[in-house]
């Protein structure tokens, strides 16, 4: 069986599904979100849609609130490439999609 681009790119999450897969794992409202962040429903609505793209301070709140790593709502990367060596500190943990309750 053939993959196509199209179907491919179809198979990947936007920033905006990210942001919604990561309220909805934290148990978060719109509402709940709007407040926090102190902007409408509807700025909410325009950032999970993909329809505007929040600023990058809104991303650090966002992933603050939802406690999912910042790197994967904006990128969908799960691990960080370290820089100074190939070692992980023995507190570093390697997230999954179960670990965020996201189908693999």
């Amino acid at each position: 069986m053939t993959i196509t681009t199209d179907r491919l790119a179809a198979l990947e999450f936007t920033k905006g599904d990210r942001m919604k897969r990561a309220m909805k794992t934290a148990g978060l409202s719109v509402f709940d979100l709007a407040v926090f962040l102190d902007v409408r429903r509807e700025t909410i609505s325009t950032w999970i849609n993909d329809k505007v793209t929040p600023s990058k301070q809104t991303m650090r709140l966002w992933a603050q609130a939802t406690e999912v790593p910042l790197e994967w709502l904006e990128t969908g990367e799960l691990e960080s490439r370290l820089r100074e060596s190939n070692s992980r500190p023995s507190h570093y943990k390697v997230l999954t999609c179960a670990d965020l309750g996201l189908a693999a």
